[in-house]
């Protein structure tokens, strides 16, 4: 029988990816050099190993300061072959801006503020393809755990309130009838322990911060279904979720699942990504041979 996490890429790889592989698109990756980043280095390591599989070719954009971000952007936008542009470093608080400048049909991670504008409140039922990778990833798993796509009478509780992860998740779990609470790492859990969750996500980014001294308010009395997006060191300098597994384990119920910290939200996160691309690249070629459809276009089971 086939995990969850593996169950979700599947379904991504076989209803997004695979019937529009001879499309063969270029994702355009923006970083700074790896002396400078050596995260986004590994990142884009992981994305053409990805790309390789996909049949994706990946453009290397090298961009050290915001200024030659702008530029780079500008040109790789007007290249009819790239059908997605992301940026995989921190350039601080300039980040916004740099967001910004990505067109929204090419912004495959969803984060300038036109695109976070469509997403809210927007009463599409595929709305969530204009959510961050992250944010739609949560939502994928929950929907395997679940068994379907209507959350109507389910509760999640969101801790994370960042624009990558918690709130456009919230958003887009809304949309699908889940009921939803959004808390964060200054929050009081004692004061949550009454709730029966029927999943939790945790998007702190923090190492164990859920432990035997401050742990999570899991329920009482059904299995505990949680969804760890923490990618972090521990003080032992090994990666690491949110959650610390071994008080998870002593503490949740018989039957209670939490996702991986290797291959487990990032994987789905990655494949997402090309599935927003091939949608992309799909759109592209329909709108050119004269076939004009809503952005939000949605063939079969795509994404």
């Amino acid at each position: 029988m086939l995990d969850t996490i593996t169950k979700t890429v599947y379904k991504l790889q076989r209803d997004a990816i695979f019937p529009y592989q001879t499309l063969q698109p270029t994702l355009a990756v923006v970083h700074k050099s790896a002396n400078s980043d050596s995260g986004a280095a590994s990142y884009l390591r992981s994305i053409k190993k990805t790309a390789a599989g996909y049949g994706v070719g990946v453009l290397s954009i090298e961009a050290d300061t915001p200024f030659v971000v702008v530029d780079e952007i500008k040109r790789v936008a007007s290249i009819q072959k790239v059908h997605g542009i992301i940026i995989i470093s921190n350039y601080g608080d300039i980040n916004r801006v740099l967001y910004d400048r990505i067109p929204v049909s090419l912004d495959l991670d969803s984060l300038s503020t036109l695109s976070l504008g469509k997403l809210i409140d927007n009463r599409s039922p595929i709305a969530y393809r204009g959510a961050p990778c992250t944010a739609v990833a949560c939502m994928k798993i929950i929907e395997t755990l679940n068994g379907g796509e209507d959350f109507s009478g389910k509760n999640c509780l969101v801790i994370g309130r960042s624009i990558r992860v918690g709130r456009p998740l919230a958003e887009i779990l809304m949309q699908k009838n889940m009921t939803v609470t959004v808390a964060h790492t200054a929050t009081d859990m004692s004061k949550l322990a009454a709730q029966e969750w029927d999943y939790i996500v945790s998007a702190a980014g923090k190492p164990k911060v859920w432990n035997k001294d401050n742990p999570l308010p899991l329920p009482r009395d059904k299995r505990s279904l949680v969804i760890d997006v923490g990618m972090n060191v521990d003080e032992n300098g090994e990666l690491c979720g949110d959650v610390d597994r071994d008080w998870f384990n002593d503490a949740a119920n018989e039957g209670s699942y939490i996702t991986p910290v290797t291959s487990g939200v990032g994987k789905v996160t990655t494949t997402v990504l090309f599935s927003k691309l091939f949608a992309n690249t799909a759109q592209y070629f329909m709108n050119s041979a004269g076939v004009y459809h809503d952005p939000t276009f949605k063939q079969g089971e795509d994404l």
